[in-house]
């Protein structure tokens, strides 16, 4: 009896062959949800689910002057979708290249890397504005942070199974010792 493989099996298949990009992936995929969701509030006054009052006030930190790129009108949270889908689409080229029966091109791991250090940059920053600044903490905010930094420790990993074991030079060739020899007279 020959069994068929549904293209659901074949994309947990591959999932299951490169599972911390599909981790990446499933991150890019939440920071993308959780900064539209943002974005929306923002614009439309959705209501903001999350604390107001106490430390953990997500509308004290989305209202201020870091909830915004600086010198602009442009909500902080465009930049994250930006973030997470570069992040996400780099994590699905390995994907596609697994597919095709390819290894992952080689700068991959590498980009990956140091767009999660953008990344890391980024947060730093704001959460150096929450914590310092603003003295209040965005519970949505903090889940965004734990997402990149999620997605930096996994990219550094990636990129330090990638890359080879220095080679070790070939250890000189031992000259025999000189022997002695009895002088004759």
């Amino acid at each position: 009896m020959e069994t068929s493989t549904g293209p659901w099996q074949r994309v947990w298949g591959i999932a299951r062959a490169v599972p911390l990009q599909s981790v990446i992936i499933l991150s890019a995929v939440i920071g993308v949800g959780i900064s539209l969701y943002l974005t929306e509030v923002h614009y439309q006054a959705v209501p903001l689910i999350c604390s107001t009052s106490g430390y953990v006030d997500c509308a004290s930190v989305l209202k201020s002057r870091f909830g915004v790129v600086p010198g602009t009108a442009i909500p902080i949270t465009f930049p994250g979708i930006l973030w997470f889908l570069v992040s996400g689409g780099l994590a699905l080229t390995d994907l596609v290249a697994r597919t095709r029966n390819q290894a992952a091109p080689t700068w991959l791991y590498r980009a990956q890397a140091a767009w999660g250090a953008v990344g890391i940059l980024s947060i730093l920053y704001l959460i150096y504005a929450e914590i310092v600044v603003l003295h209040h903490l965005c519970a949505w905010c903090t889940g965004v942070h734990v997402l990149v930094v999620l997605t930096f420790m996994l990219a550094l990993y990636q990129m330090q199974d990638d890359v080879p074991a220095p080679v070790k030079p070939a250890p000189a060739a031992r000259r025999p010792a000189p022997r002695a020899t009895a002088r004759r007279r």
